[in-house]
């Protein structure tokens, strides 16, 4: 007698899902647009009271806002992904020698070639996170200086 209960697993239908890589964005905490924000009030008073001399000045926390939100660096296993204001530039692992952490900046990736490249919002507290996706190539201060 056959089980007219017995369940068969489904057929996948087209190509099996990729497995998702890990990925690491970093970017300006979002809170920083309160100061915008108070920057913004503080330049309407000069601006409306003498629109031909200080109008401009509406500008900065417009383009300051527009900084915030768009730069972040997008770390993953394979590669780093740098975004300013200006575009975005693609730095493979294999091309990093190393990462610098200039004193009152963002983190620096240098390059084999001797250049390097600013990494946005980027700073020492935030090497843990990068540690495990750099493959090793960057080690894990960290948890050296806890040992």
């Amino acid at each position: 007698m056959p089980e007219a209960d017995s369940v068969k697993p489904a057929e996948p239908q087209g190509p099996l899902p990729q497995r998702e890589r890990p990925v690491q964005t970093i970017r300006i905490s979002r809170l920083t647009l309160l100061g915008v924000l108070l920057l913004a009030v503080c330049v309407a008073v000069p601006a409306s009271a003498q629109p031909v001399l200080f109008g401009w000045l509406g500008a900065i926390p417009i383009v300051l806002a527009i900084w915030i939100l768009r730069v972040r660096t997008r770390v993953s296993e394979s590669a780093v992904d740098v975004r300013t204001l200006r575009g975005t530039r693609h730095i493979s692992w294999s091309d990093i020698k190393g990462l610098t952490f200039p004193k009152y900046k963002s983190a620096r990736a240098v390059l084999h070639d001797g250049s390097s490249v600013p990494l946005p919002a980027v700073t020492f507290n935030d090497l843990p996170k990068i540690t495990p996706l750099s493959g090793g190539r960057i080690p894990d201060l960290h948890a050296s200086a806890q040992k």
